[in-house]
Order: structure tokens, then C-alpha cells, then sequence
């Protein structure tokens, strides 16, 4: 669609561009009211950065939607290494808790936490 790289993403904006080929028409269904001159965001989709970087060309410093993927032999591995890998929202408590237990370094990677294979 013409000019619809000009419109902003926000990952957590529920407005839309919708095409009618048949019309030759596009438009933006915004997501809420918006005040006279306030920029309307859309939502490409919910992408890690990686899909983002890859197809729009951009990456975003917070990504809810950012991941990272571990084979289970790999997060094994690590564990045995000395390193926990958290994969959990509410971490902050558990992180305390684990290296409290395990006195083992935990790593932040992007914007998720990844927990270690025995733990949930």
C-alpha cells in the first residue's frame, strides 16, 4: 500500500490499515479518539525485533514480543556452566530466590527473562 511505511508502529496500538483492492481504497481504523494533530500508530503485527528488523526494517529498544529461542540440550548445557536463563514476567522475587540457592549468575536477554530447563 502506498505511503503506509510512513505510518508509525506501536506493537500495543489496535489500529489498522485495511486495503480494498476492488474500491482502490485504503484506510486507518484507529484504535481510540484522538485529539486534532495527534499521530495515529498502527500495529504491523506482534514481531520479535528480528521479524521487524528483517521485514520493516526497524527493531524497537522494548519488544513485548521479542523472544529468543533455546534448544533444551542448550539450556542443560548453560545450567552446567553456572548460568541460569529465566523465562518468566514476574521474575524479580525468583531471580533472588535462584541465585540465593544456585549462587549462579542470571542473564537478561532483550526483553524477556529466560529461565534455565528445571525451572518454571
Amino acid at each position: 500500500i502506498p505511503f503506509a511505511d510512513f505510518l508509525n508502529h506501536d506493537g500495543l496500538s489496535e489500529a489498522v490499515v485495511l486495503h480494498d483492492e476492488d474500491k482502490q481504497l485504503s484506510e486507518v481504523i484507529a484504535d481510540r479518539d484522538y485529539a486534532p494533530k495527534e499521530e495515529v500508530w498502527i500495529t504491523y503485527g506482534k514481531f520479535p525485533n528480528s521479524t521487524l528488523l528483517l521485514d520493516f526494517g526497524f527493531s524497537l529498544p522494548y519488544n513485548i514480543y521479542d523472544e529468543v529461542s533455546f534448544e533444551f540440550q542448550l539450556c542443560w548445557f548453560l545450567f552446567a556452566k553456572g548460568m541460569v536463563i529465566i523465562q518468566t514476567r514476574w521474575f524479580c522475587l525468583q531471580a533472588i530466590l535462584i541465585y540465593q540457592y544456585y549462587m549462579v549468575p542470571i542473564y537478561f536477554i532483550k526483553s524477556k527473562w529466560f529461565f534455565g530447563p528445571c525451572f518454571s
